[in-house]
């Protein structure tokens, strides 16, 4: 993360930025935001000039490219840029053990970390503001999302099994989330582990009240 040190003269001029380590590079995907506003741009050029360095942010580029070089705000000295990454997580089965697991995986290159074992599923739904009043008026599966623009909230269900076997067979059946946001129910899986459904609702930064 870094800061604007001079404040912009119009949604075009380039952004003197503090220098970091490491530097803003040609091709990245940066976000910039005073808590009011915030423009997603792709970095066109980065030129050094200690303490300070220049990131252009012209239209064009590799992709995805900027579909303008207007970033859509006039932006103060003290504004807040950072790079933005692609975070997947995902439940997979530890290819050593079999053991089931939830993963993160960030960007392209990274290896996947496990974060937490023993997760067998986990359902999502988003929280859609229909009447601007951010607070969530219905919940959807992601492909019923009408705008995400919208979403203000998101709800998730997790299926954790225990780690050793006990002495009763799991004959219970466990329903994520509900039916109408295409929720699942497992089970049963007939063995001796023990199961809990987890559930948890968590606002979208910036989006509620």
């Amino acid at each position: 993360m870094t800061r604007l040190q001079t404040a912009m003269t119009s949604g075009t001029s380039a952004l003197t930025v503090l220098n970091t380590s490491p530097a803003p590079t040609a091709g990245q995907v940066m976000m910039i935001t005073d808590c009011e506003n915030y423009s997603v741009f792709q970095v066109r050029s980065y030129t050094l000039s200690l303490p300070n360095g220049t990131i252009g942010h012209a239209s064009g580029g590799s992709n995805p490219g900027n579909l303008s070089g207007d970033l859509g705000s006039v932006y103060r000295a003290g504004a807040r840029l950072v790079a933005l990454q692609t975070v997947i997580y995902y439940v997979a089965n530890d290819p050593a053990t079999g053991e089931p697991g939830l993963y993160r995986q960030t960007g392209a290159t990274q290896p996947a970390e496990l974060l937490l074992d023993g997760v067998e599923a986990i359902q999502v739904a988003y929280g859609e503001d229909t009447n601007s009043d951010r607070i969530a008026d219905n919940y959807f599966a992601a492909d019923s999302v009408t705008n995400w623009y919208d979403v203000v909230s998101v709800t998730m269900a997790m299926l954790i099994r225990s780690e050793e076997s006990g002495t009763n067979v799991d004959a219970n059946t466990y329903p994520l989330l509900p039916a109408a946001l295409g929720g699942r129910t497992l089970g049963p899986f007939n063995d001796r582990r023990q199961r809990m459904v987890f559930t948890n609702t968590v606002a979208v930064r910036n989006r509620v009240e």
